[in-house]
């Protein structure tokens, strides 16, 4: 992640993870909620890595628009992490949950400020599984009725 800095702006997709294990990972990278337009209440890893036995694993959540790929730190970032992957550059894998939880703390904070809680995030989280659990059986309703 050398030829990003220590802060960088990108356009992009970034996924949001339901069951992130940050005791299982070294994070390279992470959003910083006070400079996103969507503030959440909780950590949103960009990149990280991990040995795998003997082997070596590198993610990086960014990649989804042509710009992107077309950017020269990206591309940089991408050749350094095959290099570190076959083991033809240093650097730690060793899992540091100790980031992800002062991110998480930082962003709870952020989020905040703009009047987002974790609680409202989990209930907007409930309440959209009631729904998408409600249409899958009236689908499902729908379909037998069909049937008979």
């Amino acid at each position: 992640m050398k030829p990003f800095g220590s802060e960088f702006e990108y356009r992009e997709e970034i996924y949001q993870y339901r069951n992130w294990q940050p005791e299982k990972v070294h994070v390279l990278m992470s959003l910083n909620m006070a400079k996103t337009n969507i503030r959440r209440p909780y950590h949103v890893p960009v990149a990280w890595c991990k040995q795998v036995g003997d082997g070596r694993m590198f993610y990086n959540n960014m990649g989804h628009r042509e710009d992107t790929w077309l950017d020269e730190k990206f591309l940089k970032s991408i050749i350094g992490a095959v290099r570190w992957v076959v083991d033809k550059e240093e650097g730690a894998a060793t899992p540091n949950p100790e980031v992800s939880q002062k991110q998480h703390q930082q962003a709870i904070g952020e989020a905040a400020t703009v009047g987002i809680t974790a609680e409202a995030t989990a209930a907007a989280e409930q309440a959209r599984k009631e729904k998408q659990a409600a249409a899958q059986a009236a689908k499902a309703a729908e379909e037998a009725a069909s049937k008979k």
